[in-house]
């Protein structure tokens, strides 16, 4: 019995020590504190782009994550991020991007939401990458909380800019093989199937074979 409890805790106290140290649930926790001070705040978390304003798979990776660690702080409703896509390209906007108090405002008003919360992502190398993140006011553009991170990049595409397919993001296809042509085909253009004749020209012997 005792083996058997010695074993589930090695197996088990991996998983719970990678949850509970995760940086970006920590942020979550960083965030909410402030966030909480708003009465029923409604929250929506948008992509997190890079620095240079370029997308990779870290930025949804990013605020799904912290969508899911907010959505389980009492008293924060967190909008759905299938829900936010959709709004969003309703209206033909961008999921990412530096906010302004008026783009903040019209983001806002579009999905229901009293802050906002977005960010940036900055690769340190390393397979290292900084979040910083802020949660701002759709009412007035203020910043009413802040947090970062440092978090292990686990993606493996390249940044690239929104909308573009880079070579390296597609997924590259072997050149078609170019059939030769086989020996009646060489003999009906006029190639002789086999000897020193010219491509182009007729066989030795001055006729088309």
């Amino acid at each position: 019995m005792k083996k058997s409890i010695v074993l589930m805790a090695l197996v088990l106290f991996p998983v719970t020590s990678m949850a509970a140290g995760d940086p970006l649930k920590k942020m979550a926790k960083e965030l909410g504190k402030s966030l909480v001070q708003i009465k029923g705040v409604r929250v929506g978390i948008l992509a997190f782009p890079h620095h240079d304003g370029k997308v990779s798979s870290g930025s949804t990776i990013v605020s799904e994550r912290l969508t899911t660690y907010l959505a389980t702080t009492k008293g924060i409703y967190v909008v759905e991020r299938g829900l936010i896509q959709k709004l969003l390209e309703e209206q033909h906007l961008m999921d990412v991007g530096v906010l302004d108090s008026k783009t903040a405002k019209k983001l806002g008003h579009v999905l229901g939401v009293d802050v906002i919360v977005s960010g940036t992502l900055i690769d340190m190398g390393d397979n290292k990458i900084e979040v910083n993140a802020r949660g701002i006011r759709s009412d007035s553009g203020a910043v009413v909380a802040a947090s970062q991170a440092v978090i292990e990049r686990t993606w493996k595409d390249r940044a690239h800019k929104p909308g573009d397919e880079s070579r390296e993001m597609r997924i590259e296809q072997p050149e078609p093989v170019k059939e030769k042509p086989n020996e009646e085909e060489a003999i009906e253009i006029g190639y002789p199937a086999s000897g020193g004749g010219r491509p182009g020209r007729p066989a030795r012997g001055g006729r088309m074979r």
